[in-house]
Formats: C-alpha cells, structure tokens, sequence
C-alpha cells in the first residue's frame, strides 16, 4: 500500500471517529439539559435545591433495621378471659390447656379457677371445678326454664337398674361386675355396658385374680352430670 492510500484511510478513519464523537457529544448535552430541565421542575427555590430533593441511593448499611417481630401480647385480664374460654367450650377444660392458653401454670389456673366460683353463687351459671379441668353451665334449679325457652325435649332417663348399677359402682368403687350382681341380686351386664356407653363409668383396671375381670369407677363425666366436684360430695348412705 503506498503512501497516498494510508493518508487516504487515515482520513476515512479520522472523519468516522469525529463523527462518531459529534453525536456523542450532542447526547450528553441533550442528557445534561434534560437533568437540568428536571432539577428546576423540582421544589425549591433553585436548580440545585431541586437537583438536591431527589432520593439518593441507599447503600444496604444504612439502611434501618428491620423491626423485630412483636412479641406475644399478653393478656391483661385473665379472669375475664378464663371466663370467655370456658363459656365459648361448653364443657371441661384441662388447667393445663388453659395454662398455656394464659401464660400461666396449671396450679395458678386451678387456684384462679377456685377463687372465681364464688363470683356465680347468686347467677344462673356456676364454675365447677374437677381435679384436673374446669368448665362453666348452667345451675340445675332453671332447668325448666332453659327446656321451657329452648324448646328443648326430655333427654332419656336412667332407667331403674342403670341407676342402682351407678349407684354400687359410685360409692364402692373401683368394683367388678360380679360384686355389682353380688348386690343387686341380679345379672348387671347389660346395665353396666349402658353405663359405659354413656360415658357414666369407666375401666380403671383389672383385678388380679384368675379371670382378670375388668374394675369399674366413675368418670369426670358422672361429677359434670350430677352437678359435683367430687366424689366426696355424694350423698351419705349406708350401701
């Protein structure tokens, strides 16, 4: 290639690189207007004021921390919301349940529990208090009252054995079926299976004796029932 061809190219060259640099230059001064057009669009009293409203970058520390999660509220009125529990359950509830329910221990809630029923001596509604659960209903004197505005029916009664079969196994228990047939004088299996079935009694066990013949008890279900709290409160008798 001879001399006047490489000045020819360098030319070509040259003009494309000042071309090239020509629309570069009219981009930046069409981008530095438009910043400039956008800094005194914004408030203040000058272009600077505007150019220093808007947002900056955020490096991640400085950041603000994210919030801690909340921590559990607890609660600020637990008598009430013993109450509450127990009224929306509708049947006995463990102190442990409750417990972890409150934030407190099983022997608090049981204390609580005990030191509240005094509140509905004089109110329709009685807190009754088992060994190891609590529940709220409704006092046996309005019954009649409730069936009368309910429209409710006449639940089955015990019949005659069933009664007589509850009432050896309440006051002996724990009692096989024979010692249950030994005083009434009579077969009792079908009485003490309806009794089960109801939830009255229970297996407690059995009895080490040849056979191992089941041993019959209460339940709390029985206590709910005849409106007790214990055994304790059943009427004296001579069986």
């Amino acid at each position: 290639m001879n001399e006047q061809t490489l000045w020819q190219k360098a030319g070509t060259d040259t003009s494309q690189v000042s071309d090239a640099s020509a629309h570069e230059n009219a981009a930046a001064t069409a981008q530095t207007a438009a910043w400039e057009t956008e800094a005194a669009s914004c408030p203040g009293d000058s272009a600077e004021e505007g150019a220093s409203a808007m947002p900056e970058t955020v490096s991640f520390s400085d950041a603000a921390p994210m919030d801690a999660p909340a921590e559990e509220e607890s609660c600020d009125n637990v008598p009430a919301a013993l109450e509450a529990i127990l009224f929306a359950a509708g049947c006995p509830v463990s102190y442990e349940k409750l417990g972890e329910a409150l934030g407190m221990t099983p022997g608090d809630i049981k204390w609580l529990a005990a030191s509240l029923k005094s509140k509905y001596e004089e109110r329709g509604i009685e807190l009754i208090t088992y060994e190891d659960s609590c529940r709220l209903c409704t006092r046996a004197r309005y019954e009649k009252y409730i069936k009368s505005a309910l429209n409710l029916r006449r639940t089955g009664m015990l019949s005659a054995s069933a009664l007589e079969t509850l009432a050896v196994v309440a006051y002996h228990q724990p009692v096989t079926r024979a010692y249950i047939e030994q005083i009434r004088g009579v077969d009792s299996s079908y009485a003490v299976s309806s009794l089960v079935d109801k939830g009255l009694i229970e297996s407690k066990g059995r009895l080490d004796v040849p056979g191992r013949p089941s041993l019959y008890g209460t339940t709390e279900n029985f206590l709910r029932c005849f409106g007790i709290e214990s055994l304790d409160q059943l009427p004296k008798t001579s069986l």
